[in-house]
Order: C-alpha cells, then structure tokens, then sequence
C-alpha cells in the first residue's frame, strides 16, 4: 500500500515536470527534495511518467536527474543567489 502510495505520488510528480518541460523548455530539470534524495521509487516513476507526457520532440531529450546535493542544496542556492544579486548590481 506505501509502495503504490509512493508510485503515484512520482506518477503526479512526472505529469507535473512534462507540463514544466512542454511550457518552458529548460536545459534539464533536477529532482530533489526529501521524497528525491530518499526513494528511488519515487523519481523513477517521475521520470518514467515525465518522458511518457512530454510531447515535443525536441524536449523529449531534455534531462531529468536526481539532485546528489541532499541538505547542501539549500546552502548552495542562497550563495547562488547573493553572488548573482551581487553581480547583477555590478552590470
């Protein structure tokens, strides 16, 4: 029951990405989080769902992958944030 709780949770995840993919057309999309970093479970079916419900072509190439950050994601995006705000009062 927790197995197919889980499946579900990345099939939801995965419809959510395709439509992230089909609208914005980014470089790559990283999956992360508690449920990303935890369960492969989860971002299989994500990704498996999200490949499924993308329907450009050329999005069909765009990476889905697993963040290997875990708790040092949060860190890494507030210096990112600081750094670029910095520099973009320097332009």
């Amino acid at each position: 029951a927790v197995e197919n709780a889980i499946k579900k949770a990345g099939q939801t995840m995965g419809r959510g990405i395709a439509n992230i993919i089909n609208l914005l057309n980014p470089q790559a999309v990283i999956i992360g989080g508690e449920l990303g970093n935890r369960c492969s479970i989860f971002c299989e079916e994500a990704i498996l769902t999200a490949q499924e419900n993308i329907f450009s072509l050329s999005a069909t190439k765009t990476p889905i992958l697993r963040s290997n950050l875990e708790r040092e994601s949060i860190a890494l995006g507030i210096a990112s944030e600081i750094i670029n705000s910095h520099l973009a009062q320097l332009t």
